[in-house]
């Protein structure tokens, strides 16, 4: 098959990998540098989009003088379309090329930045964060086209991983520029911001473009069809977990929100099943080997919600700011780079489930060490439980990310989507699952410890009554975050430790999992051994 562009015609070994991704042309050292750069600067810029409002939500529901319940629809707005986009923008490449990929990516994000720069409402608002999310869902993509240029063979992997994590990592550093941006007390400095870096993202993809792909027809209507039963499926998911802990879970549109996520997902489902070439391959997906992957994501997964949940909901809930953290979100940033960079350095494909018995053992760690806090404890408290757990969440996800990845080009390369769809909402869902359940918890917890304080109150004189009401409040909350920290401490400890004999019985017994992708592999790929 013959590729050619501005009279060049690529060599046998410069044609893409498969259709959609971009040709790898011979180049110099330099441009190659380049590459992987503007690769770096796109996916931190994807990263910083949401990381920028998630960081500032609070501030924006004043602004726009929202409820609480309207602030939880903004946020879910950017979730609905993310956490399914990569999936149709699979498609989309090879079908329609990467140059309409690119263009479409990069208006849907300047769009949403126009949109919140000149335009200040909640309708606005939810419009611009659904475009924000498919928009951030390409650029990261982007990126990721951008950086495999600028290395070759399993470094490639490796970068993947980097991207990944430093998208994640794009959202604490957010946290540590907010109070610059937000210093006087107006959004339009952070949305003037936003606008600024998808600017540069762009004009760094128009001064170095990618070189072109091969393309195909790989777009029906069937597929288009699945997808948006999945993304409404998904979607109302996410709604059923975020909204839920907002207007608590006895709310009855709660119970139709999740019937009728169920019901699209499981029609997408019957629908795929009986193609003879599904968007997702949900016999596959849910096959033993696959189903126990996505199971240990998962859960690994909802246990990293307790820096979000725990240490971060326990400092807002003694009063502190975002200005007064910046030290603390330091020290986890960097702490996270430390897990990406040491991921990729101990890389082992026979050895692919070890980081995660490091990080089960990182999170039971850090909540341990965070067990036992007060109303006077201060933030350098949770320095070193916060880092290890940064760094533990972290470590994890580049292999985890990696084992999913080799499951699916050991069968085909038309995997890949079937991986992306089920290992990103995998991620998604138990990130907002763990906060649900974890916040779910804290209230409990927080009422059972306060009816039991309240009754140490009955003979207290009137006028100090409102006070120690207040005290009252702090100290349930302050017990109840303990209960959490210890509860944590007990799932992820017992999940260590299962997982850390399972780990040593495939030692023992010499048992790689991905034995028999990597035989496929190299069949594919015999050259390459």
């Amino acid at each position: 098959m013959m590729l050619q562009d501005n009279g060049y015609i690529f060599k046998p070994h410069e044609l893409p990998m498969m259709a959609g991704s971009p040709a790898t042309p011979d180049m110099s050292g330099k441009r190659r540098l380049l590459y992987g750069l503007t690769g770096f600067f796109l996916a931190v810029a994807a990263g910083l989009q949401n990381g920028l409002m998630t960081a500032n939500i609070a501030n924006l529901r004043g602004e726009l003088g929202l409820t609480l319940q309207e602030g939880g629809w903004v946020t879910l707005a950017y979730f609905m379309t993310y956490t399914t986009a990569s999936i149709l923008f699979f498609k989309i490449r090879p079908h329609f090329g990467l140059a309409k990929f690119i263009r479409w990516t990069l208006l849907l994000v300047l769009a949403s930045n126009v949109l919140q720069v000149f335009f200040r409402s909640y309708e606005v608002e939810i419009i611009a964060r659904l475009m924000m999310g498919m928009g951030t869902s390409g650029l990261f993509t982007l990126g990721v086209l951008y950086a495999m240029l600028s290395v070759a063979g399993m470094a490639k992997v490796a970068l993947i991983v980097i991207l990944s994590g430093l998208m994640q990592v794009a959202a604490t550093l957010a946290l540590i520029i907010t109070p610059n941006l937000f210093d006087d007390g107006n959004m339009q400095a952070v949305f003037v911001f936003q606008g600024a870096i998808t600017a540069l993202a762009t004009a760094c993809v128009l001064a170095l473009r990618l070189p072109p792909t091969l393309e195909q027809k790989s777009l029906s209507w069937r597929d288009v069809l699945s997808f948006v039963l999945y993304t409404v499926g998904i979607a109302l998911l996410c709604a059923f977990l975020i909204q839920g802990q907002i207007v608590w879970w006895t709310t009855d549109w709660l119970g139709y929100l999740l019937a009728l996520a169920v019901l699209a997902i499981g029609l997408m489902m019957l629908i795929e099943l009986n193609r003879a070439k599904p968007l997702i391959d949900w016999r596959w997906a849910l096959g033993r080997n696959m189903l126990m992957f996505l199971i240990i994501s998962f859960l690994t997964r909802v246990f990293t919600a307790e820096q979000g949940t725990g240490a971060n909901g326990f400092l807002q809930a003694l009063g502190l700011t975002t200005s007064q953290l910046i030290t603390y979100y330091t020290i986890i940033g960097l702490s996270s780079v430390a897990g990406i960079v040491l991921s990729v350095i101990r890389l082992d494909i026979k050895d692919i489930r070890r980081p995660i018995v490091v990080a089960l053992f990182g999170i039971a760690l850090g909540s341990y060490l965070d067990i036992g806090v007060s109303s006077q404890t201060p933030v350098s408290y949770f320095y070193i439980s916060q880092a290890i757990l940064a760094f533990s969440s972290f470590y994890f996800a580049g292999p985890v990310m990696l084992e999913g990845m080799v499951r699916a080009m050991a069968k085909s390369t038309d995997y890949i989507v079937s991986f992306i769809a089920v290992f990103a909402v995998s991620q998604t869902l138990g990130a907002l699952l763990g906060s649900a359940v974890f916040g779910y918890f804290i209230t409990y917890k927080t009422r059972e410890h306060y009816a039991n304080i309240s009754q140490q109150l009955t003979d207290t004189p009137a006028n100090l009554l409102p006070n120690l009401i207040r005290q009252a409040n702090l100290e349930a909350t302050v017990l109840a975050y303990n209960d959490l920290f210890y509860l944590i401490f007990l799932c992820a400890g017992t999940s260590f430790v299962i997982s850390l004999f399972a780990w040593l019985y495939r030692r023992v017994r010499g048992i790689n999992v991905l034995a028999n992708e990597m035989v496929a592999l190299e069949a594919i790929n015999p050259s390459k051994k």
